[in-house]
Parts: structure tokens; sequence; C-alpha cells
């Protein structure tokens, strides 16, 4: 299990692009840029996620304010407020925002969200958007893993953070 999980989260590095790179190449007058905030959910802050290079594609628009969170889930039963969430200039309009769980605690992104004015980060959640990106890794990923763990492996991938999955349910 650990071995496929590993060998997913290799293939995913060798194929992303490094946050940092992307940033620094962006050009201030392409692609426009717009009104608000868009959210896009990552399991890596260090790389552009998938759901942000295909808006990108399509739209051929970035919202002014972008950021890239991660959801964790810690080996401890809650995670006390001060240390939740962490948010980081990237530059460009980009951030990195980074929240922490415990394993018993329910995460809600929203209050995470709402935390933000405590790190004098304040965000509009009727000005943001949020983008979730799915993964679908083919049978090609992995040549030398069994074909039943890898079926397994790549229908276990394309579920999103169970984090995620709690943050949709409260938004409806």
């Amino acid at each position: 299990w650990w071995r496929g999980r590993r060998l997913l989260a290799e293939q995913r590095a060798h194929d992303s692009l490094p946050l940092a790179q992307f940033v620094e190449a962006l050009n201030p007058e392409r692609p426009v840029r717009v009104p608000g905030t868009a959210v896009f959910m990552t399991r890596d802050l260090s790389q552009v996620p998938v759901a942000l290079l295909h808006a990108l594609k399509h739209t051929k628009a970035m919202h002014e304010r972008v950021i890239i969170m991660q959801v964790a889930t810690e080996d401890v039963p809650h995670v006390a407020d001060d240390r939740r969430l962490e948010v980081q200039e990237v530059g460009k309009g980009f951030y990195t925002m980074y929240a922490r769980y415990g394993f018993m605690d329910e995460p809600n992104l929203m209050r995470a969200l709402a935390q933000c004015r405590v790190q004098h980060f304040h965000i509009n959640l009727m000005d943001t958007s949020f983008f979730i990106g799915g993964l679908n890794v083919g049978g090609a990923t992995f040549v030398r893993k069994p074909e039943r763990v890898e079926q397994v492996m790549a229908g276990v991938n394309w579920y999103p953070n169970p984090a995620v999955k709690v943050s949709l349910q409260y938004q409806r």
C-alpha cells in the first residue's frame, strides 16, 4: 500500500511544475487578472495544481489572488487553533495555505479561512472561487506493479482528500 502511494507521488512530482518556477515566469500583462480570489486544493504546496493549469488553459485568465491550499491530518487527536493554519506569500498574488487537523478533528475549511483574519489575511468568501481537481491514473503508470494493486491504487487515489469532502458538504 505505502509503496504504491510512494510510486504515485513520485510520478505526480515528475509530471508537475514547481510553483515557484511557475510564479516567477508569470508575465504581469498575461494572463489577464480578474477580480477576486481563487482557492485551489492540492496535495503538494510546492507544485502547481493541475486544476489551476486547466482553468488557465480554458479561461485564459487568472484571479488577482490565488491561494494554493493543502489540508493535512496529523497523528494527534486535535490540533490547536494557533497551529491550524499557515499562510505564506509566494509572490505576484500567489499564496500557499497549509491547514492542519488532528485525526479526531472535523475539518472545516470555511472556519479555517475565517481564521485567516488572525494572520491579517482577509478573504471575502462571496468573492472567492474554489477549485478541486481529481486524479486519474492510467494503466501504464506503474509498469512493475501487479495489475490488481495498480487498479486499487488508481481507484483510491481518484477520490479527493477526505477533508475536501467535508468542506463540500459544508458548502451545500
